[in-house]
C-alpha cells in the first residue's frame, strides 16, 4: 500500500470555489464601505466649508462671503465659495449629488452676514449611488449638523 501525499483535484477546487465565494463577498462589502466613506467626507467638507466661510465673515465683516451651490446638471453637482474655490462633488467619488436645498430650486446660495450669521436656515441633501443619504443643517448661527441615512 502506497501513501500519497498532497490535495486531489476535487479538494482543490472546492478550495477555489470557496476562495471564489469569499472574495466576492468580501469585494460587495468593500465597495459598500468606500462609497459609504466617500459620502461622509463629501458631507463633512461641505459642513467644514460651511464653517470656513462663517470665520471669515466674522473677521472681515466689511466682505460679503456666500457658497452657491448647483445641481444643474444631475450627474455633476458643485458648490462655488465666494473666495474662488469650486468643488465638484464628482472628485468625493462616483455618483455623489446633491438632491435637495432649501428653496427647491437647482442652485441655492448661502449668504454669510457680519458675525457669522446666516441670511437663512434649511438643509441641504446628498446622495450617493446606492442610496445612502447626507442631510447637511445649518441654523441662522451658523451651526452646522450632519445626519447620515440610507
Amino acid at each position: 500500500m502506497q501513501s500519497h501525499k498532497g490535495f486531489t483535484l476535487i479538494e482543490i477546487m472546492i478550495a477555489m470555489a470557496l476562495i471564489g465565494i469569499l472574495a466576492t463577498i468580501a469585494t460587495h462589502s468593500w465597495n459598500t464601505y468606500i462609497n459609504k466613506a466617500n459620502l461622509r467626507t463629501a458631507a463633512r467638507e461641505i459642513a467644514s466649508d460651511i464653517s470656513t466661510m462663517k470665520q471669515k465673515a466674522v473677521a472681515n465683516s466689511a466682505t460679503t462671503y456666500s457658497i452657491v451651490f448647483n445641481k444643474t446638471n444631475a450627474e455633476d453637482t458643485f458648490y462655488t465659495l465666494s473666495d474662488g474655490g469650486t468643488k465638484r462633488m464628482s472628485t468625493f467619488g462616483r455618483g455623489i449629488v446633491f438632491t435637495a436645498f432649501p428653496n427647491s430650486g437647482s442652485e441655492y446660495t448661502l449668504n454669510f452676514l457680519s458675525r457669522g450669521t446666516l441670511s437663512s436656515i434649511g438643509t441641504i441633501n446628498l446622495q450617493n449611488s446606492e442610496g445612502w443619504k447626507a442631510t447637511i443643517r445649518f441654523t441662522i448661527t451658523g451651526r452646522v449638523y450632519v445626519d447620515f441615512t440610507q
